[in-house]
């Protein structure tokens, strides 16, 4: 899929001359001529890149920085200019951009430009990825779900939100791995975690906290709503996994639930959860 350029320049003729050339080169290029349709078009058209002029009327181009770099955080922002010289220079990357280059621009300079931006983000993000995923199960691992969860509790302009998490467990996962070796324990897990997947809403997260055990931040969740995946996860038992040409290995699961109460911090909201689940695997 072609990389979308946002450009944002003083007038049409201006945003043409550089999104005729870039088109040609690939690049899904839209064009805005103030501040304001800018941040409109940001509503629907999500860049890989910007390429903006600090002049652009409405909405100004610090404001449109600024603004942009609340929603986008680090995507790259190329700064065009018709002043070269170090102070304007200077104002660009104190305003955010990671780029500056003074009109008229070389457009063989701007594509070279743009895909080194284009890469590098690629490469951060793909790191960032690695840093919160299990490598075994494709879910979140504990850092990764951990983040969510306190994103999950961030407040709102009309109160803190409800969230709730349920720890789940692989039942008799040692004896798994004894009996039909460590490769169908892997299948096993990545298994339960496709369930658990499955199973959740499409706001929810699964993640991978401990060898056997995943941890699921459901926001907007309470009591009833544990209640009720627990019955849909119950409905899915026994989940069963391929072992050789001989049949399958069936996989159960204990589960636990907590709401989050007012101001329980994340390792406090697991350990209720985690006695829970084990009154589960008691019972």
């Amino acid at each position: 899929m072609a990389h979308r350029i946002l450009i944002v320049e003083t007038t049409e003729a201006e945003g043409g001359a550089l999104a005729r050339p870039l088109a040609l080169e690939g690049y899904d290029v839209v064009t805005a001529t103030t501040g304001e349709n800018a941040l409109a078009l940001l509503d629907t058209y999500i860049p890989d890149l910007v390429i903006t002029d600090l002049e652009i009327p409405s909405v100004g181009g610090s404001d449109f920085i600024h603004a942009f770099r609340e929603r986008f955080g680090d995507a790259p922002l190329i700064v065009v200019s018709t002043h070269n010289d170090t102070l304007h220079l200077v104002e660009g990357f104190h305003l955010g951009a990671d780029d500056f280059l003074s009109k008229p621009v070389n457009i063989e300079e701007l594509v070279a430009r743009i895909d080194r931006h284009i890469f590098r983000c690629a490469q951060q993000q793909e790191a960032v990825q690695q840093s919160v995923s299990d490598e075994l199960t494709g879910m979140l691992n504990r850092r990764g779900i951990s983040n969510f969860f306190r994103r999950a509790l961030m407040p709102t302009a009309e109160a803190s939100p409800m969230v709730s998490v349920m720890v789940v467990d692989v039942d008799k996962f040692k004896s798994i791995n004894d009996q039909h070796g460590h490769l169908v324990g892997d299948l096993a897990l990545c298994a339960v975690a496709r369930t658990l997947q499955d199973t959740i809403r499409a706001s929810d997260r699964v993640g991978r906290i401990g060898g056997d055990e995943f941890l699921l931040v459901l926001p907007g969740a309470g009591p009833r709503d544990l209640a009720e995946l627990v019955g849909r996860l119950r409905a899915r038992l026994p989940i069963e996994v391929p072992h050789d040409d001989h049949g399958r290995v069936q996989v159960s699961i204990s589960l636990g639930g907590a709401t989050v109460e007012s101001g329980e911090s994340f390792e406090t909201v697991i350990e209720r959860a985690d006695r829970a689940m084990y009154a589960d695997k008691a019972s």
